[in-house]
């Protein structure tokens, strides 16, 4: 109704509105946002935290249980044992201590993290281990995407992603000008000071390596270019973007080698 959207309501001058909530933690600036858009409206509110002024009674009761009724309800249940398990650590310490002040046994209250699994039995309760547990993240096929692939796609949305491809031969002499691919907040025509920087640092690196004949000796070196070009990359945009390095080994007669294959790596 604030913003206008609503299907059935539309709000005027002399209109009333009544907003008995309060502001949860980090939503504040939106609740203020629509105080704002309802005053441009120039209709009456009746807000919660500003109900002395508005001319209203209190318009909110806290839905949390206060100190004192978790002392009653400890009162009324007389539990065993007790596992307090709402908010954060404070609020559940804060808890605990009412059970103790109660008479609960410090051994029968149980301080546990979600994920904690916990085996209750008649005479004792016990921690034993944890659980997976937390939010899963699943893409528009219903697939759930595991934590390294969102961090991946998080990194790409801010920082995008840098291919570079070096052609070389057994020797690990470079043969052609590395090729350098970007997506994201990277543009090679529009950073050519960048990119020409860029290449001398990858010929600089490779030009340290006297044989590429051994999977081993690949790995150190796309090793060594993704480092070089990350730090390279940060020290001149503050950006970190995924680096791809792709190391092609050409043989003796043009054709290319395939012991060892050239592989891309990403991280």
């Amino acid at each position: 109704m604030a913003s206008g959207d609503h299907r059935s309501i539309t709000l005027k001058k002399g209109d009333a509105v009544v907003i008995s909530s309060t502001p949860i933690p980090g939503n504040e600036k939106r609740y203020a946002q629509i105080g704002d858009d309802l005053a441009r409206m120039d209709v009456t509110q009746y807000r919660h935290p500003t109900h002395e002024i508005d001319g209203s009674g209190p318009l909110h009761v806290s839905g949390h249980g206060s100190r004192d009724e978790h002392k009653e309800m400890i009162a009324l249940t007389r539990p065993k044992f007790l596992m307090p398990i709402y908010g954060g650590a404070l609020p559940r310490r804060y808890h605990q201590g009412i059970g103790l002040a109660a008479g609960i046994a410090e051994q029968n209250i149980v301080m546990v993290e979600n994920g904690t699994f916990t085996e209750l039995g008649s005479e004792q309760i016990t921690s034993r281990g944890a659980v997976a547990s937390g939010a899963l993240l699943v893409d528009q096929t219903g697939a759930v995407v595991p934590e390294i692939v969102t961090k991946d796609r998080l990194l790409l949305m801010e920082d995008g992603f840098v291919v570079i491809a070096i052609t070389v031969n057994k020797n690990g002499r470079l043969l052609t000008s590395p090729d350098i691919l970007t997506r994201g907040h990277v543009a090679v025509k529009e950073s050519v000071d960048l990119m020409n920087g860029l290449r001398t640092i990858l010929k600089k690196t490779v030009a340290k390596r006297t044989k590429l004949t051994s999977r081993t000796a690949i790995d150190l070196l796309k090793n060594e270019l993704r480092i070089e070009v990350v730090n390279y990359i940060y020290a001149q945009t503050l950006l970190t973007p995924i680096v791809i390095p792709v190391v092609n080994i050409i043989g003796p007669r043009g054709e290319t080698n395939l012991l060892p294959r050239p592989v891309a790596d990403v991280h």
